[in-house]
């Protein structure tokens, strides 16, 4: 049962039947010969070499090369951190074959609209509210204003700040004290010092994500285009009560760059 398991955890993570069971085997008494793994395994003749490059190429096992060569799995935390990394590897690769598609879609979506629909929706989890966040950063042609009281949010979106400030979008950046010092590592200078908790990203005055929750696990966004929101919010960076004039902190900060 425990190796059945093991056999749909693997091919779950897009490994295929002949490799994963050719890993397992390998697991339990390395080094060993193709010729052993064919007869433990049950795998043919035709089909261990395929697998035993399968297992190669993801960074699973190493290769002793002689005669005849040699299989051996590498240590747990290894094979741990390389699987990962080829997980975010393919999110990646997926989440820009998403932005393509939308790319593709919009055109489509404009020319078959007949009504002035204004629409948000709410965004769950952390890594998906600042991709998000980055996303619309890079956007950004004019304006970026940015209320920040989450140094786990501006960590995130700290390097598309700083390209956006490059191409030329004017940055306006409120702060909390308790995120000036992720600030001055990220060298981005803050312009007022936020009072309140708030969360939130204008660009351009045409895209607004507002995060709620106070802690990464807790987040959530609602993104919009209403221009109602989107006002009320930029009045939020304006109202000496909520963002005031740069402190003694920021301008050290500014000082530094």
């Amino acid at each position: 049962m425990a190796r059945d398991n093991m056999m749909s955890k693997l091919r779950e993570l897009g490994i295929t039947s002949y490799s994963a069971r050719a890993f397992l085997s390998i697991l339990e008494s390395q080094p060993v010969s193709a010729t052993t793994l064919c007869r433990r395994t049950g795998i043919p003749d035709s089909k261990i070499y395929y697998a035993l490059k399968e297992l190669e190429e993801k960074n699973l096992i190493i290769v002793q090369r002689g005669t005849p060569s040699l299989y051996r799995a590498l240590s747990i935390d290894q094979i741990a951190s390389n699987l990962q990394d080829q997980i975010d590897e393919e999110h990646v690769k997926r989440s820009a074959k998403v932005k393509d598609l939308a790319r593709l879609l919009e055109p489509l979506h404009v020319e078959g609209s007949n009504e002035d629909v204004e629409l948000a929706y709410i965004i769950r989890g952390a890594r998906n509210i600042i991709e998000k966040m980055k996303d619309t950063i890079d956007e950004s042609k004019e304006e970026v204003i940015v209320m920040i009281n989450n140094r786990y949010l501006l960590g995130g979106i700290a390097a598309s700040l700083k390209k956006a400030r490059s191409r030329g979008s004017r940055l306006k950046i409120a702060l909390a004290d308790s995120v000036l010092e992720e600030a001055s590592r990220s060298r981005l200078p803050a312009n007022k010092t936020l009072c309140g908790a708030c969360n939130m990203l204008i660009v351009d005055s045409e895209k607004l994500i507002a995060i709620s929750g106070e802690a990464p696990t807790t987040f959530r966004a609602i993104v919009t285009q209403d221009d109602s929101m989107i006002y009320m919010c930029k009045q939020t960076y304006e109202n000496p009560a909520c963002c005031t004039g740069p402190k003694e902190a920021d301008v050290k900060i500014k000082s530094n760059l």
